[in-house]
């Protein structure tokens, strides 16, 4: 398969980038909105879910989906590969289970408050359920963020890589 030239590395290496800073920016702010907003009436809590779902669906989406795809592109157009380097296999894995957390459960949850939220505004809804939400998704984007930052260490130190065949095994 052909690999990719200078120039379109750099443009998948800023691509990459972009979206990384995309979804680690959308989960940090969507976290800062869950635990640093306190909505006392039902209408700020209706507003307070639907900023949720804007952040969702405007940075963590895009930025998840992104990363994917220059992460595919990346496996497949340089060479790197999949699972050349023991390191991008725990890559993949932790990305892996950080999409799964935000779109398997965070974004689902977060949808779920848009709708139990409108609902508190027409009928004599406890809220509870409402601050259950907010909590359950402020503590799975804390778990996200520390994934972002193993997959960032890793990325940075290349931890786990496989010897090159002309390196001595000194011990």
């Amino acid at each position: 398969m052909k690999k990719l030239g200078t120039t379109g590395l750099k443009i998948l290496k800023i691509s990459h980038l972009l979206f990384a800073i995309m979804w680690i920016g959308g989960v940090m702010a969507l976290v800062c909105l869950q635990l640093g907003i306190t909505p006392d009436t039902k209408e700020t809590m209706y507003m307070a879910a639907i900023t949720h779902l804007v952040v969702d669906e405007y940075f963590l989406i895009p930025g998840g989906i992104g990363i994917v795809i220059t992460a595919l592109i990346y496996g497949i157009f340089t060479k790197w590969g999949f699972f050349k380097q023991r390191w991008l296999t725990v890559k993949w894995i932790i990305t892996i289970v950080l999409v799964i957390i935000g779109a398997g459960y965070m974004g689902i949850t977060i949808k779920d408050n848009v709708v139990y939220a409108q609902n508190m505004l027409y009928d004599n809804v406890n809220m509870d359920v409402f601050w259950t939400n907010i909590y359950h998704v402020a503590i799975a984007g804390i778990i996200q963020l520390v994934g972002f930052v193993c997959i960032v260490t890793i990325s940075v130190i290349k931890p786990l890589k496989k010897k090159n065949a002309n390196q001595s095994n000194k011990g």
